[in-house]
Formats: structure tokens, sequence, C-alpha cells
């Protein structure tokens, strides 16, 4: 197709944005469904490109078959905290579409450019998602998803880059490729040192809550994406902690994944349940909670001890709700 007749590129085009945004959809769940496993906070957004930016790239870039040779017409972008977050996700979305060209952008850009950090990967919609029928159709052969994988900090450098990029002929002054370098190492001295206090807060041995709550996130992540209060969670776990002998607490992250282990199907279908739910009441907090897992681990294991020592800090109405939610009975106050 000629880029020139713009009415039919313009038809054409149009005639596939609501199936893009269908094929869109069907891959955030599949990237969902792997990465939520990994019991991290992400976020994940979708981009179907409108139709006037599709021309307008198709006429910049003097395209010959614009549906091929523009990748991002579907674009996710995910975006997390950690560097060694980046780490995981980039093995799962390598594991999970064998067919797929990756590109480290700090490692291609060079040392004097603005440009886009993260990675990012060209992944062909056609060959990745062939279960859905409409996909069949070989029109749709060739056509890419663009997947964009960023630290928080990459992607407000993303977002800066972006207005700051230049086009010349001319080398940019001394003066200019410095501001440079040191803009590209800020992003990088960022997440470095963002990493390394993460790893020195979890080292504390004399605040063992920051390791329960890394334990007990990896599994709420896996059931529930909503955000939750930090400061809470380790209130809360600063009296329940008291429950625990000091192996326990030493050997916590086992306890607790041999536990959900056990009752994956349960717990999944708990916050399924509630994950829809909006009513405005204050008995759902604690199920927006990662120490909500520590609380059907402690109903199971004990629930006298942790009946008397939630007494003595927070609402019986808030542990009666979460046990009957569990399918278990409270016993009196002792």
């Amino acid at each position: 197709m000629s880029i020139y007749d713009l009415e039919k590129l313009k038809d054409e085009y149009l005639s596939r944005k609501d199936l893009y945004e269908k094929i869109g959809k069907q891959m955030c769940q599949r990237l969902e469904s792997s990465i939520k496993n990994l019991g991290i906070a992400y976020s994940i957004k979708l981009r179907v490109k409108d139709v006037n930016s599709f021309v307008k790239k198709s006429i910049k870039k003097k395209c010959e078959d614009p549906f091929v040779e523009i990748t991002d017409q579907i674009g996710i972008r995910i975006i997390t905290t950690y560097q060694d977050e980046i780490k995981k996700i980039d093995k799962v979305i390598i594991q999970e579409f064998n067919n797929r060209k990756r590109e480290d952008k700090l490692q291609s850009l060079e040392p004097n450019q603005l440009g886009y950090l993260g990675i990012h990967f060209e992944v062909p919609v056609y060959e990745s998602l062939q279960e859905l029928g409409e996909l069949e159709n070989d029109l749709y052969n060739g056509v890419m998803c663009e997947i964009q994988l960023h630290t928080h900090a990459q992607n407000l450098w993303a977002n800066v880059s972006h207005q700051l990029s230049y086009k010349t002929a001319n080398e940019p002054s001394v003066t200019v490729k410095r501001s440079i370098y040191r803009l590209i190492s800020l992003i990088e001295i960022f997440d470095s040192e963002v990493n390394s206090a993460k790893a020195a807060i979890l080292n504390q041995s004399d605040f063992p809550e920051t390791n329960l709550l890394d334990d007990l996130e990896k599994y709420f992540r896996e059931f529930s994406t909503k955000p939750f209060d930090r400061e809470f969670s380790l209130q809360n776990l600063n009296f329940l902690k008291s429950l625990l002998k000091v192996e326990e607490i030493k050997g916590f992250g086992k306890l607790i994944e041999e536990f959900v282990d056990l009752h994956r199907e349960r717990c999944k279908n708990i916050f399924d349940s509630y994950s829809q739910d909006e009513r405005d009441s204050y008995k759902l907090l604690m199920l927006s909670q990662p120490e909500s897992i520590f609380i059907f681990w402690r109903l199971e294991e004990n629930k006298f001890n942790l009946l008397n020592e939630w007494e003595k800090f927070l609402p019986r109405e808030l542990l009666e709700f979460m046990a009957d939610v569990w399918g278990s009975r409270l016993p009196e106050s002792y």
C-alpha cells in the first residue's frame, strides 16, 4: 500500500484498530498471568496508536508497508520500582515469547545520545496469540507488539528525553555532551542506590517486620493487584511477630511458602471474590493488606493466641470478618 494514499491508509488502520485493542488486552493478560507469580509490585499500561499518529509516522519514515514497518502500533509498558525486579520480569518475557526481538536501550545508546532507557521487546502478535480466531487471517502476520520494561526512574526519563531529543548534523558541544552523560548517569545511580537501600533495609536484624512484609508481599501480589498501606502493615506486623518463635521468624519465608502452596486455590478464591467489591466497608481493609496472608496462616495454626494478641491492638470485629472469610470461627475472648 502506498503511503501517499492517505485516505485508504487511514481506513485500513481504523478497520484494524478494534482488533489491536483486543490483541493488546490479550497480551496484557498473558503477561500479568506470568508476572503476578513473581510477587512484585508493577503497573502495566496498554496503548494502541491512534490513526493520526500512525499516518504521520508512515509519512515521516517513508514506509513501504507501514503495517509491518511500524512496530509500535500496539504498545505495552511495564513499570516497576527496583532494578532487580526488571531482571525478573525480563526473564519472564524471554520465557513467554520465543520469537521476539530484545534490546537493552542502555547498552545500545551512545554515551552522548539522549534516548529511552529500559528494555524493549518486539513480539509478533500473530505467532504469540494464534489462539484468537481473528489472528488466523494472514493479514496480521508481521504485526508486532512493542513491550517496554522500565523502572519508575527510567519511565520518567523516557518522558523527559522525548522532549529533549535532538537531531542535528553537527557534533554536540562538550558542554552538551557532559550534561547528557550526567543525566544518563543519574538514572543509573538512582536505580542502583534504590536497590542498595532496599537490600540494607531488609538486612536489618533488629527490624524483622520488613523481612516479614517482604515475604508476605510476594504472595499477596500473586492474589491481589490492589495498592496497600505499607506503614499500616509494618505497624500490624510489629505485634503479630510476637506470635512467632525465633526460629519461625528466621524461617518465615519457607513457612508462608508451605502454607500458600497448601491453600493456594482457597486464597485465590477469597481474593477473587472480594476483588471487585467496591463497598466502603472498614471490614474489607485487612484483605487489602499483605498481612492478610499471615492472618489466614495463624487462623489455621493457632487462632487462640492470634485473638489474644489481636485484641490488644485492633478491634475484634476486623479479625471476626477475616475468620468468616477463611471459614473459621473465633473462640470467646480470654
